[in-house]
């Protein structure tokens, strides 16, 4: 079982072409994703196709340029090793005059030193814990995603004034 589920609504507006997808983001604190879970409701009949970005590229499915295309249908994306700077999207199109909604749940276990935050909250004995807490999870701290809101803002100079 994962430490969290973040889930996101992804709308498909009516008539956006295959070759011009729109990219929704489905972005969250960041973590070990391991696994993707999507719900297509009835309706889309072949018109709707998607697939899921991560860190800017396509991630599932891996083939280039292809496009999941279901109708009525639940799948599930066991993940290893992905990426963990919570940085992921849809990419879809939707041929058909009407809007359509998937529902995308990305099923993601804490990062560096999160899970000894949790694991704080459960009894322990005053003797198990030096050993418990190691200078390894203490300097495992995740590693700052360079195209994060905040990272990219901080690589501005500081002399710059941004008005909206």
């Amino acid at each position: 079982m994962a430490d969290r589920l973040e889930w996101f609504q992804v709308t498909i507006p009516k008539l956006t072409p295959q070759n011009a997808p729109v990219t929704l983001p489905c972005v969250f604190n960041e973590g070990d994703v391991i696994e993707i879970d999507v719900k297509v409701p009835p309706g889309p009949h072949g018109n709707v196709g998607f697939f899921i970005g991560a860190g800017g590229s396509q991630y599932v499915p891996r083939t280039a340029d292809s496009f999941v295309m279901p109708d009525d249908d639940f799948f599930t994306w066991p993940l290893a090793n992905a990426i963990l700077s919570g940085s992921w999207s849809v990419t879809a199109f939707n041929n058909d005059v009407f809007d359509h909604t998937i529902q995308v749940s990305f099923q993601v276990n804490e990062t560096g030193t999160a899970h000894m935050r949790a694991a704080s909250l459960l009894p322990s004995s005053s003797v198990s814990l030096p050993s418990a807490i190691t200078a390894t999870d203490i300097l495992a701290l995740p590693e700052i995603d360079p195209l994060s809101p905040d990272a990219l803002l901080a690589s501005l100079p500081p002399d710059l004034a941004i008005t909206p």
